[in-house]
């Protein structure tokens, strides 16, 4: 094929060499053998002219070979035993939107030849953004006519108020026909950037910092919460039950007070038969017995409803999605502590003694209400006194409010949390330097700061809970001595019955108002837990900024293929987006306006296809340029460009390696499929490869063993049935081995480029020297120990890593060191062709 190019090229026809993974086809000079692999494959064929210009126009040569490149395309594809002339794929495999769009829109693109119609299905896929909530679901065709090579997916946003913190869905590729799909990019995920606030968007304005939080009057922000809870409709729906099940026990209690009426001045005071008396015993009997039995039911049906737990998982999902896209520097405002608190003492907090409290306030409120009417249908004047329980409980709940909110322990609890992780975080150094008295001693006073706290709130509760019990005995005390002066038997006209039916229902209403009042306090410590979330389900996040950098990433991209096809490609490249560089374009960066700069105009490229080593002393900049490099800062407007090739897929690797709470299996894989990793045979090659000691090779044979269905899926385990066997393997690896585990997870997923912080400092010269060598095998081979494909498939890995020692990067393609002073410089290349120009 190679040979067939070199003919087309001396004919002067123009050949087009196809891309087959990552991005459109490209058009280059005369096809040329890879220098780093012979078993390399081509496709080459003549173009023809094209309706969308993402890729040259080469049709037809001067001399028509059309033919004879077609004939030497189709002789490769038989050669590699697979066809790679048309690939279909997104442009980029994440794509942004913000509520307000009309329509999320995704590029997709043919690759390689256009010169028959191409067609692909596509639908959408729930992530936590839902179809028919936050999307209009979609399915269908695109089809690629004659010289097309793009096409665009437009998905439908639905636009409401309803606060969600950042929410994703998913829209895959299926069902080639004329072509196939990319090898990664045959999915792309969407990311929806939410415009309201929490909880609604009528205090929108005093959102913005604590402070205007805090003037916010907090009975109507609790309101406004409670609308939040009913736009859900699963909250909603669950909210509407309760209160319909909840009627029904009141409707127990009511037919209670007329049992006792009967009772009292129909079976006991009136003669008749004893017969009949007893049946009408009998009656009221079943009558108290069988609808207990129905508020049994309802009391174990509530449950089941789950209202509680559907509103928690809101709050709680919204609040970790909201910490994760928080902007830098807000993020660093809130604590892990913090975090943690809020979500398992605030969010329960909020839920259960705000929402929940309020359906019971409804329901004990209509209980109140059939109380008072049946006391006004059958003895007026004792439902005088209930009228002063509202005057009463109203102003001692205006006094209460302050009192409460002074005395709440939830700051005192946080900097107590606070105080506690950071002293587990930082336990080597405490011991180390023993500072384990002191310590000790500064818990033991945020301990005692807590205690006193939640002693005055209990003194407190004390006395709210004592308010309606003295009120109720009060009133109880009163009628007993006044209002028995109105029954029959001392010449009054109110029977025995009701008398008693009036008592008990002065006792019932007494009850039911101590337990409204409790209730509306414990609404009243929700205040806090409220105003809280307010403040951190509002701070700013950096998805506007990152979906800006996405689209000037896309329209950079796709400048540079258009410029790259109007020249010859490189010798080593086999196609255009092969050729495109990685580059920084006059960047500076600076943290704050008080530090100087990190990154001073700097200006350099880098070939696809290498492993690049960042050396250079302290605070040189080493770390800064390869955040910026992985996206995780972001340049600010104005001060240079980080261009990056949209279809090439990025990992970003910190210095310290973290573990989740699974199995060393789901620490490797993560959210992939066994079968999506390349197998567990794969797995172990590279383990092997990067040295893992073998306590941890037996680890993993270990977790692969438990995997669970016939086709090897990924271990899905609660930590809970797992807790004696996975709970500690990974503290006892040894610092080299959790770093090896780290490139090995790099290695498995094979991104297209891999970035790494220090990721050889605990290991030996020659140690650190191996493993880059095992880097270069996964740049050579674009892909470490993956299952013989079509060469054409796979697309150029680069790798980037930053090291203290200068003798190991001796193994990388390229060394530039970083300084303060002098920017970055090459000092050492192993390049046979285009070299890294500043």
């Amino acid at each position: 094929a190679a040979a067939m190019g070199l003919a087309l090229g001396a004919a002067g026809g123009s050949v087009a060499v196809q891309d087959g993974d990552d991005d459109d086809g490209g058009i280059g000079g005369v096809g040329r053998g890879s220098s780093t692999s012979s078993k390399r494959g081509w496709c080459c064929r003549v173009l023809p002219e094209e309706k969308v210009a993402l890729l040259s126009d080469r049709g037809g040569g001067a001399d028509g070979e059309g033919g004879a490149a077609g004939g030497a395309a189709d002789a490769e594809q038989e050669a590699n035993g697979r066809c790679c002339d048309c690939i279909v794929q997104f442009s980029a495999e994440t794509f942004y939107c913000q509520e307000g769009e009309e329509a999320a829109v995704l590029g997709v693109v043919r690759l390689g030849s256009a010169a028959e119609t191409a067609r692909v299905s596509y639908t959408t896929v729930d992530a936590s953004a839902k179809a028919g909530l936050r999307y209009i679901a979609q399915e269908g065709e695109l089809v690629f006519g004659r010289g097309e090579t793009s096409s665009k997916i437009k998905v439908g946003l639905i636009d409401d108020d309803s606060y969600d913190a950042t929410l994703e869905f998913e829209v895959h590729l299926r069902n080639p026909r004329g072509a196939q799909l990319g090898r990664y990019l045959k999915a792309c995920q969407v990311i929806m950037i939410d415009d309201d606030a929490f909880p609604t968007n009528t205090y929108r304005k005093d959102m913005g910092c604590p402070e205007d939080i805090g003037r916010v009057f907090a009975p109507f922000l609790m309101m406004e919460y409670l609308r939040m809870n009913l736009k859900n409709p699963l909250v909603r729906r669950g909210t509407a039950l309760t209160l319909v099940l909840l009627q029904i026990k009141n409707l127990y209690f009511v037919l209670l007070l007329y049992l006792q009426l009967y009772l009292v001045d129909e079976v006991l005071n009136k003669s008749g038969e004893a017969q009949y008396k007893s049946r009408q015993a009998i009656a009221v009997g079943l009558g108290y017995i069988l609808p207990f039995a129905v508020c049994h039911i309802i009391d174990y049906t509530l449950p089941f409803l789950d209202v509680r737990g559907k509103s928690r998982l809101t709050l709680q999902a919204n609040l970790l999605r909201k910490f994760l896209n928080l902007h830098p520097n807000a993020r660093a405002s809130l604590s892990t502590g913090e975090l943690i608190m809020c979500m398992t003492r605030d969010v329960p907090n909020l839920v259960d003694n705000g929402l929940m409290k309020v359906l019971d306030i409804m329901a004990l409120t209509c209980k109140v209400v059939f109380a008072f009417a049946f006391i006004l249908a059958h003895n007026k004047y004792a439902a005088l006194p209930l009228c002063v329980f509202p005057i009463i409980m109203f102003a001692f709940m205006t006094t209460f409010m302050s009192r409460i909110s002074a005395a709440s322990p939830s700051r005192a609890q946080n900097a107590l949390v606070h105080m506690v992780e950071r002293i587990a975080e930082n336990r080597r150094l405490v011991e180390d330097f023993r500072l384990a008295t002191g310590m000790v001693t500064a818990i033991e006073w945020k301990i005692e700061m807590v205690n006193k706290k939640m002693g005055d709130m209990a003194r407190l509760m004390t006395h709210a809970h004592y308010l309606v019990p003295w009120l109720t005995t009060l009133l109880v005390g009163g009628y007993i001595a006044v209002g028995s002066q109105q029954v029959e038997e001392f010449g009054g006209r109110v029977t025995a019955g009701t008398f008693l039916a009036t008592l008990r229902a002065f006792q019932q209403v007494g009850k039911e108002l101590q337990t409204i009042f409790v209730q509306l306090v414990c609404i009243q410590k929700t205040f806090g837990a409220l105003r809280k979330l307010c403040m951190y389900l509002n701070l700013p996040t950096d998805l506007v900024l990152r979906k800006t950098a996405n689209e000037t990433r896309l329209t950079q991209g796709h400048e540079r293929r258009v410029k790259m096809r109007s020249t010859a490609l490189p010798r080593k490249s086999l196609f255009a987006i092969d050729a495109l560089d990685i580059e920084m374009c006059n960047l500076t960066f600076q943290y704050d306006q008080f530090s100087r700069p990190a990154l001073q105009c700097l200006s350099q490229r880098f070939e696809q296809g290498r492993v690049y080593a960042i050396t250079g002393g302290p605070r040189s900049g080493k770390s800064t340029f390869l955040k910026l490099l992985g996206g995780v800062l972001l340049p600010s407007p104005g001060q240079g460009t980080v261009c990056i090739p949209p279809n090439v897929r990025i990992l970003h690797l910190s210095h310290g390696v973290e573990a989740i709470e699974e199995s060393i299996l789901e620490n490797i894989i993560f959210d992939q499929t066994l079968e999506k990793a390349g197998g567990i045979s794969r797995i172990f090659r590279i383990c092997e490869r990067c040295g893992c000691s073998q306590a941890m090779v037996n680890q993993l044979r270990a977790a692969a063993a438990a995997a669970e269905g016939p086709k090897v899926k990924r271990i899905r385990q609660s930590v809970r049935d797992r807790i004696e066997e996975d709970a500690f393997w990974f503290v006892r690896l040894s610092d080299s081995d959790k770093a090896r585990l780290n490139l090995v997870r790099a290695l498995v997923l094979n991104p297209d480029c891999i970035i790494m912080h220090m990721p050889f400092s605990v290991f030996t010269d020659e140690e650190a020297f191996e493993l880059i060598q095992v880097l270069r095998m996964h740049v050579d081979e674009h892909g470490l120990d993956l299952e013989p494909a079509n060469e054409a498939l796979k697309r150029p890995r680069t790798v980037f890593f930053s090291s203290a020692a200068m003798d190991p990067c001796r193994a990388a393609h390229a060394v530039f060191k970083m300084s303060s002073e002098t920017g970055m410089s090459l000092i050492s290349r192993e390049f046979d062709d285009r070299q890294c120009q500043p």
